[in-house]
C-alpha cells in the first residue's frame, strides 16, 4: 500500500500535505497555474445564453464580463440580444461564424458595446481584438477580424450636450451647476469597403502580410 509518509522526501511531504489541506478547504485552486490568458485580459466565465426562436439571435441570461489588459471592465448585460451583427458577414467565411468559434465571447462583448455606443468606436474595436486573443483566436485571424470591424464595423461619435440646473445655496443665493452628457451619433464607414474587389484585396493583404495593428488602421482602402 502506498504511503506518503514512507515514500516521499520531507519537502514533498509538506507539499502533499498542503494540497490535501487546500483540497479539503475548497482552496485547491491556489496551487493551480493560471490559464495563460491574462496577457489579453480575462472573461468572467462562459456566457449563459438562450437561442431565440428565429434561430439566429441569442439572449444573455446573466451579465457577462470581459476585463481588458488595462483593467477596464466591459459588460454585456443580462437580456442583451446578440448575433454577431457588428462583424462584417463577408469575413465569416475566413474565420467562421461569430457565435460558433473561439471569438464567440469577443463577439458578444463587441455586439453589446456597439449597441450601447458608450465608448469611442476605436476603443470598442480594440477591445474586440484583445478579447479575440483572450478567447484563443490566433494572431492572424484576430488581425483579420480587427481589420474588418475597424474599416467596416459600426462607427459613431460622442456629442457633448450640456445642461444647466439651478439650486439655492445655504446663503440663499442661486447656484448654477453645469453637467455634461454624451449622446452617441452613428457615422458612416469607409464607402470603399462596400466594393467587392476592394474587400477581396484587403483579405488577400491580411492573409499574406503580417501587419501590425497600426498598419491595419492606416490601410487606405481606395489604394488597394
Amino acid at each position: 500500500m502506498f504511503s506518503l509518509k514512507n515514500n516521499l522526501p520531507f519537502p514533498l511531504k509538506l507539499v502533499g500535505g498542503l494540497a490535501i489541506v487546500l483540497f479539503l478547504s475548497g482552496l485547491i485552486w491556489l496551487l493551480v497555474p493560471g490559464d495563460g490568458n491574462n496577457k489579453w485580459g480575462k472573461f468572467s466565465g462562459s456566457p449563459a445564453v438562450t437561442l431565440l426562436d428565429n434561430g439566429r439571435d441569442l439572449r444573455l441570461e446573466k451579465d457577462f464580463f470581459y476585463t481588458d489588459p488595462r483593467g477596464k471592465l466591459w459588460v454585456a448585460e443580462k437580456a442583451s440580444e446578440v448575433n454577431g451583427a457588428s462583424i462584417p458577414r463577408s469575413f465569416w467565411t475566413i474565420v467562421g461564424g461569430p457565435l460558433e468559434g473561439k471569438y464567440r465571447n469577443a463577439s458578444i462583448i463587441h455586439d453589446v458595446a456597439c449597441v450601447k455606443m458608450a465608448e469611442p468606436w476605436e476603443a470598442v474595436h480594440m477591445a474586440f481584438y484583445e478579447a479575440c486573443r483572450c478567447g484563443g483566436t490566433g494572431e492572424k485571424h484576430a488581425k483579420i477580424l480587427y481589420a474588418a470591424v475597424y474599416h467596416a464595423g459600426p462607427r459613431w461619435k460622442l456629442r457633448a450636450v450640456q445642461a444647466v440646473s439651478a439650486s439655492e445655496g445655504p446663503d440663499g443665493k442661486v447656484i448654477n451647476k453645469t453637467t455634461t452628457r454624451y449622446v452617441p451619433e452613428r457615422i458612416a464607414t469607409d464607402d470603399a469597403f462596400n466594393d467587392t474587389a476592394t474587400e477581396r484585396k484587403l483579405k488577400e493583404k491580411l492573409s499574406t502580410e503580417n501587419l501590425t495593428l497600426e498598419q491595419i488602421r492606416d490601410i487606405d482602402l481606395k489604394s488597394l
